[in-house]
C-alpha cells in the first residue's frame, strides 16, 4: 500500500516534535500538524510559485505553548517555542506584563538573536501599536501571524475604544521594556558595544519618540534613555578611532591581556608587554598613558625563574572586604626550590598552618568566597561563556571561581603534607580541616565544603594509612557524614536537599554543579527548532541562574534579620591576608604532592620499625 508523501511528512514532523519535547510540551497534535501541512505542502501536480511560498510562510506556526499541568485548569500557558517576533509581542502584551518572562528574555536572547534584530522587532511592534492609535493611517493586516497583529476583525472599518486602549498599553509596555533594558538590566553596554547598527537604530528610534510622542512621560523617559545610548555610541566611536591609530613604531595592533593577568581588581588594564619597542615621542603624545604600579618595571626586568603558574591576586583568589589599596603587595607564586629568596616562599621554608581556629578559618574563607560570588553577573553563565574562545573576557569571574576550587583543594592537601609535619601532626591537621568543613556546612557554604572535602579525599592524602589510623572514631564518623553530603549519588541529591533547606538564609552553592547543570541544559536542548526559538530551554537556564545567584540577595555580613539568622560575620583583614598568602605559596602541583606523600609513608614506616625495635620485638 503506497503512502502519501505529504501524510508521511506530517507524521514524521509530529513524531519528531513529540520525541524532542515530550507529550506535554506542545499543544499541537499529529492531526494538527497534518492539517497544517495539508495547507502549505504543495504536491507535484501543483508547482510552487513565489506567491505560494509566501503563503506557506504566513501559515506556518509562530508560537507553540506548553500544555498546562494536569489538575490546574486556569494555569497560565507558557511559551515552549516561538519566533522572535512573537516573543517581542509577549513582552509588550497589553493583557499581562510578565516580569519573569522579561528578565528571562533579556538574559538569554543573545543566545539566539542579535541586539539589532531585537531592536528592529521592538520598533516594528511599537509602530504597529501607533498605527492602531491613529485610525486614519491603519495598515495592519489582521491575518498576519507576526508581531504586528492585534485583535481586529477584517470586516471592521473603524477601531473601537478597547482596541485603542490595548494599543496604548502595548506602547507603554514597549517603553517599559526599553527602560528596563537600558537603565536597569545592566546588559545594554555589552549588547551594544560591538553592534554599530543596533546603536544607530536604537538612537534614531529614541530620538523619533522624543520628537513625535504625544505622551509627556514617554518623552521624558526617551530623553533619559537617549543620554545613555548616546554615551555608548560616543564611547564606541572613540574606541574605533583609537583602534585605527598605530600604537607603536611597528604599527602593531593593540593586544589586550586576559583579565586573569591584570593583578589587583582596581588596577587599570595595561597593554600587552610583548611590544618590541617603546613608542616614539610623537606617537606617545597622541596615545593616552596608562597608570601602572611601581613594581611593574621590576617584574619586567627580572622575570620569575620558576615554571609554576602564578595566581594573580584579585582574580583567582579574590580580594578582601577591606580596602587593599593601602596594603597592596605584588602577586605571590609558588616556589619549586628551597633556594628561593625574597618574597617567594617555598613549602620547606615556611611553617605549618597555625594561629587560627577552624571556625575562624571557615568564616573568613566564607567571606572570601562570598566576595567572589558577588562579582558574578548573570550573563557570564549564559551561552557557555566560560568555555568559549573569549572566556577570559566573557566570564572572568566564573573562571576565577573554577580556578579557585582547584586551588583550595590543592592547598588543603599541601597543608596536610607539609614536610615539617610528623604523623601525629598530620593527623591533627586532617582533624583541623574536618572541623573547617563541618563549620562551612553549618554556615551553608557548600562551595568551600566541597573544596575541603575534595582536598581530604585526594589520593595522595588517602594513602596516608598510618595518619588516618591516628584519628578518633568520632572524627572519622564526622568525615563520613560530610562525604555523604558531597556524595554524587542520584545527581548529588543530598547536597541539593541541604541547599534547598537553607533558602532564605545566607548560602553559597557548589559552583561546579551550577555550571554542570547549565551546561547540561545547553547541550541537551537545541536553541532553535524548525525556525522557532526553544524558549523552554531559555526558561530553564534562567531559573537555574536565578537560583544560583540568589546568594547575592542575602549576605553573611548583613545585619538584617531574615528568619533564623545567626550573627553577621566580620571580615578580619589579617586572617584573610594570611589565608590568601598561604594559598598562593603553599599549594603544590599534584606530582609534588604524590612525592611528599611517598616520603611521608616512608617516614612513617621507619618510625614504626624503630618503635618495634625499641620495644624489643626486633
Amino acid at each position: 500500500m503506497d503512502v502519501n508523501p505529504n501524510e508521511k511528512l506530517a507524521r514524521d514532523m509530529a513524531h519528531e516534535v513529540g520525541r524532542k519535547h515530550g507529550d506535554n510540551d506542545s499543544i499541537m497534535s499529529t492531526g494538527q500538524w497534518s492539517s497544517l501541512l495539508a495547507s502549505v505542502v504543495v504536491t507535484e501536480d501543483r508547482p510552487r510559485t513565489k506567491g505560494s511560498i509566501e503563503t506557506e510562510k504566513k501559515k506556518l506556526p509562530s508560537v507553540i505553548y506548553e500544555t498546562p499541568t494536569r489538575g490546574i485548569s486556569n494555569a497560565r500557558r507558557e511559551i515552549s517555542h516561538a519566533s522572535l517576533g512573537r516573543l517581542v509581542a509577549k513582552l509588550t502584551d497589553a493583557h499581562h506584563y510578565d516580569t519573569e518572562f522579561r528578565d528571562c528574555f533579556l538574559l538569554t536572547y543573545r543566545c539566539h538573536s542579535t541586539a539589532y534584530e531585537f531592536v528592529k522587532k521592538l520598533i516594528k511592534r511599537y509602530k504597529a501599536a501607533m498605527k492602531l492609535m491613529n485610525p486614519s493611517s491603519i495598515e495592519c493586516d489582521p491575518s498576519n501571524a507576526e508581531e504586528e497583529r492585534f485583535s481586529i476583525a477584517s470586516s471592521e472599518t473603524a477601531i473601537d475604544v478597547n482596541t485603542q486602549a490595548e494599543a496604548n498599553i502595548s506602547i507603554m509596555r514597549a517603553m517599559s521594556v526599553l527602560k528596563f533594558w537600558i537603565r536597569e538590566s545592566g546588559y545594554i553596554e555589552s549588547d551594544l558595544s560591538d553592534d554599530r547598527k543596533a546603536q544607530k537604530k536604537l538612537f534614531l528610534f529614541l530620538e523619533e519618540i522624543r520628537k513625535t510622542s504625544p505622551i509627556p512621560s514617554i518623552v521624558r523617559h526617551a530623553e533619559t534613555m537617549l543620554h545613555v545610548v548616546g554615551k555608548i555610541l560616543k564611547a564606541s566611536t572613540i574606541l574605533r578611532q583609537q583602534l585605527k591609530q598605530p600604537l607603536f613604531d611597528g604599527s602593531q595592533p593593540r593586544d589586550m591581556p586576559s583579565p586573569l593577568d591584570l593583578g589587583n581588581d582596581d588596577d587599570i588594564p595595561a597593554l600587552s608587554r610583548s611590544a618590541p619597542a617603546p613608542a616614539s615621542p610623537a606617537t606617545a603624545s597622541a596615545v593616552p598613558k596608562l597608570a601602572r604600579s611601581s613594581s611593574d618595571s621590576k617584574k619586567e626586568a627580572k622575570p620569575t625563574a620558576t615554571s609554576a603558574p602564578a595566581l594573580a591576586r584579585g582574580q583567582t583568589t579574590g580580594s578582601s572586604h577591606v580596602d587593599e589599596a593601602k596594603h597592596s603587595f605584588a602577586p605571590l607564586v609558588r616556589s619549586q626550590s628551597d633556594s628561593t629568596k625574597g618574597k617567594y616562599v617555598s613549602v620547606s621554608r615556611s611553617e605549618p598552618l597555625s594561629g587560627i581556629t577552624a571556625l575562624e578559618a571557615a568564616e573568613q574563607l566564607t567571606l572570601l568566597e562570598e566576595y567572589r560570588y558577588l562579582r558574578i553577573t548573570p550573563r557570564e553563565l549564559t551561552n557557555k561563556n566560560w568555555t568559549s574562545v573569549n572566556k577570559h573576557m566573557d566570564a572572568p569571574n566564573v573562571l576565577a571561581l573554577i580556578e579557585l576550587f582547584d586551588a583550595r583543594a590543592g592547598w588543603v592537601s599541601s597543608e596536610i603534607l607539609h614536610p615539617k609535619l610528623q604523623a601525629k601532626q598530620r593527623a591533627k591537621m586532617i582533624a583541623f580541616f574536618i572541623d573547617v568543613a563541618e563549620a562551612c556546612h553549618q554556615l551553608h557554604n557548600f562551595n568551600t565544603l566541597f573544596e575541603v572535602v575534595t582536598g581530604l579525599k585526594a589520593p595522595c592524602i588517602q594513602q596516608l594509612k598510618t595518619t588516618w589510623d591516628l584519628l578518633t572514631q568520632a572524627q572519622n564518623d564526622r568525615f563520613e557524614c560530610l562525604k555523604n553530603i558531597c556524595s554524587q549519588d542520584n545527581n548529588y541529591a543530598n547536597y541539593r536537599q541541604a541547599f534547598a533547606l537553607a533558602e532564605g538564609q545566607p548560602r553559597l552553592p557548589a559552583f561546579f554543579l551550577v555550571t554542570k547543570d547549565i551546561f547540561g541544559y545547553e547541550e541537551a536542548m537545541p536553541t532553535m527548532e524548525h525556525g522557532l526559538v526553544c524558549f523552554q530551554k531559555c526558561r530553564k537556564i534562567h531559573r537555574a541562574i536565578v537560583e544560583a545567584l540568589s546568594c547575592q540577595n542575602v549576605k553573611y555580613t548583613s545585619t538584617t534579620s531574615v528568619g533564623r539568622r545567626r550573627k553577621p560575620l566580620t571580615p578580619e583583614k589579617n586572617q584573610q591576608m594570611m589565608l590568601r598568602h598561604r594559598l598562593e605559596t603553599i599549594r603544590k602541583p599534584s606530582a609534588e604532592l604524590f612525592r611528599l606523600a611517598k616520603n611521608a609513608n616512608r617516614q612513617e614506616n621507619v618510625l614504626f620499625v624503630n618503635s618495634l625495635a625499641d620495644a624489643g620485638f626486633m
